[in-house]
C-alpha cells in the first residue's frame, strides 16, 4: 500500500505547504548586549484566529498560477470551493515515490506546479489538488501514474471518466485523474470525491 499511502499524502502535503507558505516565519530578534549573560528571544510567527479557518489564511495570499487553479471546480455538489496555487512545490517531490518518479523523468521538485482546492466550510472533507509539470503532457503524466500506482489503486470510470481509486479504512477515497496537462489527486468522502471528478473538465 506504499504508492496508496503517497497519493494521499501528496494531497495533504500540498495543502499544509500553502498554509506554511502563506504565514511566513517572523525573524528572530537578539537581546541587547548586557553585562548579564545574553539571551535570545525569537518572535513566534502569526497564528491563524481561532475565528478564522486555515483556508482563507492560503486562499488570500497565493495566487501564482492562475490558469491552474481555474482547472479546479468552483464548487462541487453544492459545496463552495476556495483556491490557491504556488510555482514550486520540492516538498511534495521529496515525497518518496513521487521524487523518484520525477528524477527518472529528469526533472526535479522545482518542475512541479500545484492548485489546491479546498470547501469554504472547513467540516467537509475534500482535497482536489491538480499538479503539472510544465512540458509533460498528458500522456507522459499518465505513465507516471500509470507506473506508480496502478498495483495498489483499482481501474473504474466515475462520472464518465476513466480514474484510479482507493478507499482507506476510514471510509476516506482517494481518487487520481489524469487530464490533458494535469494530473488530479481527489481525497475525501466518498459522495463528494465522486461530484468532484464530475466537476473537472
Amino acid at each position: 500500500m506504499r504508492a496508496t499511502r503517497a497519493a494521499a499524502a501528496f494531497v495533504v502535503a500540498a495543502f499544509t505547504i500553502a498554509c506554511s507558505a502563506a504565514v511566513p516565519p517572523a525573524p528572530a530578534t537578539v537581546a541587547p548586549h548586557s553585562p548579564a549573560p545574553a539571551s535570545v528571544t525569537t518572535t513566534q510567527a502569526p497564528s491563524i484566529p481561532a475565528s478564522g479557518d486555515p483556508q482563507q489564511v492560503f486562499v488570500d495570499e497565493l495566487h501564482e498560477l492562475p490558469d491552474l487553479e481555474a482547472a479546479l471546480p468552483e464548487s462541487i455538489a453544492g459545496v463552495a470551493m476556495m483556491r490557491t496555487s504556488f510555482a514550486s512545490s520540492q516538498e511534495v517531490a521529496d515525497d518518496e515515490v513521487f521524487g523518484d518518479a520525477l528524477q527518472r523523468l529528469g526533472r526535479s521538485g522545482a518542475d512541479v506546479q500545484i492548485a489546491v482546492a479546498v470547501p469554504n466550510e472547513i467540516d467537509e472533507p475534500l482535497y482536489v489538488v491538480a499538479m503539472r509539470v510544465p512540458g509533460m503532457t498528458g500522456k507522459d503524466l499518465k505513465a507516471l501514474v500509470d507506473a506508480e500506482f496502478t498495483a495498489d489503486y483499482a481501474a473504474s470510470t466515475v462520472a464518465g471518466k476513466s480514474v484510479l481509486g482507493s478507499t482507506s479504512d476510514d471510509g476516506t477515497t482517494t481518487y487520481i485523474l489524469v487530464g490533458n496537462e494535469a494530473v488530479y489527486f481527489i481525497d475525501g468522502a466518498s459522495d463528494l470525491t465522486e461530484a468532484a471528478i464530475g466537476a473537472i473538465d
